[in-house]
């Protein structure tokens, strides 16, 4: 099978109301990776948590080989200790679930049905005239995204980049807790499997929020998750006013807002 390869901004200025010419001055440094590079199979989360006292030996007799050791990403704060993959291409996951530091274990079974993912790479997107350095990766290596989605999510970047201020002072970046993994399972949640939602951190300003959650509907209708603080209740207004769609809120994203469901928009 011939596999095609696109850059993610030929792929944008094709999807979305990006000017063409400028899409193709920067085309070069963003890539699609190709469908077998990055996603062997797609994945499904189970709700089902096991017992945080199941041990690494308990997952081999099982039938799991250890797949992704990631004590190498210490430094990047993520949760997920271990991965481990059966030749049936499930996967199950060992680490931190709760910000409280709660160790527990999630399976991701697989459909048996290749997906093409993104790798969003943090250089090659701020190397980009259009986004000029304004991305940072916070406590995560879930770096593999849905394309669809995405060019939503770079259409935004883009925008929010666009308007003088914004990304200016004390916010300077859009700080991403990632999508999923190259094997497109998402520990520790259940939402981001087949890299189909997106982490963001909130900004200090409650209006930039919003206007970056407009951003997102310019180029695909999405939910947003919104955590239960108090503060946070005048976005959440502000989101539910313009009718866009909002999951339950809950203290899991207290500290960053949720976003999936992405439907783009043709243009």
């Amino acid at each position: 099978m011939k596999m095609i390869r696109y850059t993610v901004m030929e792929y944008a200025s094709r999807r979305l109301a990006f000017s063409y010419d400028i899409a193709r001055r920067d085309a070069e440094r963003l890539t699609l990776q190709d469908l077998y590079a990055t996603a062997n199979k797609e994945q499904k989360s189970t709700t089902t948590q096991e017992t945080a006292a199941v041990s690494d030996p308990n997952f081999i007799a099982l039938g799991y080989n250890l797949d992704i050791n990631f004590g190498q990403f210490n430094f990047a704060n993520v949760w997920a200790q271990k991965s481990y993959k059966h030749t049936n291409r499930n996967v199950l996951t060992r680490g931190k679930t709760k910000s409280n530091g709660v160790i527990g274990n999630k399976k991701y079974e697989s459909f048996n049905k290749k997906i093409f993912m993104v790798l969003a790479d943090e250089t090659q997107i701020n190397n980009c005239l259009l986004t000029s350095n304004k991305l940072k990766w916070v406590g995560t290596v879930r770096l593999f995204a849905r394309p669809d989605l995405f060019a939503v999510f770079l259409g935004a970047l883009i925008d929010i980049n666009s308007v003088s201020g914004f990304l200016n002072g004390n916010e300077t970046k859009l700080e991403c807790g990632g999508f999923a993994y190259p094997d497109a399972s998402s520990f520790p949640s259940n939402l981001h499997v087949n890299g189909d939602a997106f982490d963001t951190n909130y900004f200090a300003n409650t209006n930039n929020n919003f206007a970056f959650i407009s951003a997102i509907h310019k180029y695909g209708v999405g939910q947003f998750k919104i955590g239960q603080k108090s503060d946070l209740t005048p976005l959440f207004n502000q989101v539910t006013t313009a009718g866009f769609s909002t999951l339950s809120r809950d203290g899991d994203h207290d500290t960053h807002l949720h976003t999936q469901g992405i439907k783009i928009l043709f243009r």
